[in-house]
């Protein structure tokens, strides 16, 4: 029922905007874009709420993994269409570098897609205007990755440690409206397929997160 609660306000937001951006009606450009950021805005919530559920099911057992061959550049790339809406309203370029690899591996989609977009979304939000952000596939010989790559401000040392812990959040998070879930989330289905989730700043700033996923039983 809670879930239900949470949700279903979301959802009619979003629908709301969606049926009036689908109006025939001339509408101004800066009436547009208002309706547009909201359904961004919506979406990048519903998402949130969506990793709170799954969070706090996970912690009771009532989530399970299913896992089947699937591809980790098909997956990667749903994640981008999905999350572009908002990068492109908070002024963030999106880039998908997914390369020709197939990327096989034994996972369960929906919850691999979540977890990507948590990263992206993250990411969009850590960006400044105009900034960039990169999601791509590296394939390997025993595990393939997905890396997303922000310019944001980057992490302290002390601190990289941390953000992958549940509801934790950097200062520069609190103050962007972040909840701490989404890299909680992300690091749980990580290691539900026995893989491996890691941060690290990058060399000219901006943080890069690294999901890894072992391909030995993949078909």
């Amino acid at each position: 029922k809670s879930s239900h609660e949470l949700r279903t306000p979301v959802t009619v937001l979003i629908g709301e905007a969606e049926v009036a951006l689908r109006s025939r009606d001339e509408a101004s450009d800066s009436y547009r874009t208002a309706l547009e950021h909201i359904l961004a805005t919506g979406g990048y919530l519903r998402r949130r709420l969506s990793d709170l559920i799954g969070l706090a099911r996970s912690e009771d057992g009532r989530v399970q993994i299913e896992r089947e061959p699937m591809s980790l550049r098909d997956g990667m790339r749903e994640a981008v269409t999905v999350a572009e809406a908002y990068a492109r309203s908070s002024s963030v370029l999106l880039i998908a570098e997914a390369g020709r690899e197939v990327a096989m591996i034994n996972g369960d989609a929906s919850w691999i897609r979540q977890a990507a977009l948590a990263l992206i979304d993250n990411a969009v939000k850590f960006s400044p205007p105009d900034g960039r952000v990169i999601a791509r596939l590296e394939p390997g010989a025993r595990h393939h990755a997905i890396e997303i790559v922000d310019q944001g401000p980057g992490i302290s040392a002390e601190m990289l440690p941390k953000i992958f812990d549940p509801y934790y959040q950097t200062v520069d998070g609190r103050e962007r409206g972040g909840a701490g879930l989404g890299l909680a989330v992300a690091r749980w289905v990580s290691e539900q397929h026995g893989g491996a989730i890691s941060a690290r700043n990058a060399y000219d700033g901006g943080l890069i997160v690294r999901m890894e996923f072992p391909i030995e039983e993949s078909t």
